[in-house]
């Protein structure tokens, strides 16, 4: 077996198949090789981008999630360090205990997310960076105040009028509350 071979072949073992092609010309080697990997590539790509609209998918972590237990099996704490089974349902990343767990989250986000929700106001509400309504500017009455988790963060909003404005286009409104948590992260 030449080098060429051998370098195909281990590169089909970092994908779990074993072929051997002495005997082939080192082009059609390379080539089969090729298709191989990628085929076996394929296999391994992100499932999100297989998913179906609305599921729950593979995601990446963030440091600042709010809870160590899980929102499906309420009280169990999240395995794997602490980070549980993460997916990413409509650009919030959720954190589960188990397999079973993300099955159940699946079939009806909207039952569990309420108790994520609550976990990010907890978080987010005693450090909120602004006095006044992303989207009017009115000072925010503690009494009446509208409190919205927008991808795993607090937005707060002087009415639901407000909030509704924010929904039509949320990029244009969120310059300012980033901006802000940056100024109150420095400080």
């Amino acid at each position: 077996m030449n080098s060429s071979s051998r370098s195909n072949l281990m590169s089909l073992r970092t994908v779990g198949l074993r072929f051997d092609f002495s005997g082939l010309p080192n082009r059609l080697t390379a080539r089969i090789s090729a298709l191989l990997v990628a085929l076996g590539l394929c296999a391994f790509a992100s499932p999100r981008a297989f998913a179906e609209e609305g599921q729950a998918t593979t995601s990446t972590l963030t440091d600042d999630y709010p809870l160590t237990t899980c929102i499906v099996m309420v009280g169990q704490k999240l395995g794997r360090g602490g980070k549980g089974h993460v997916v990413n349902y409509e650009g919030r990343e959720v954190r589960l205990c188990c397999k079973k767990c993300v099955k159940d989250f699946n079939a009806n986000p909207q039952k569990y997310l309420p108790i994520l929700d609550a976990a990010v106001i907890a978080k987010e509400k005693p450090n909120y960076p602004l006095s006044t309504c992303v989207v009017s500017g009115q000072p925010l009455d503690p009494k009446s105040a509208v409190d919205f988790v927008y991808k795993n963060h607090l937005v707060r909003f002087c009415c639901a009028d407000c909030k509704a404005s924010f929904l039509k286009e949320p990029d244009k409104f969120l310059g300012q509350l980033t901006s802000a948590r940056t100024q109150r992260t420095k400080q």
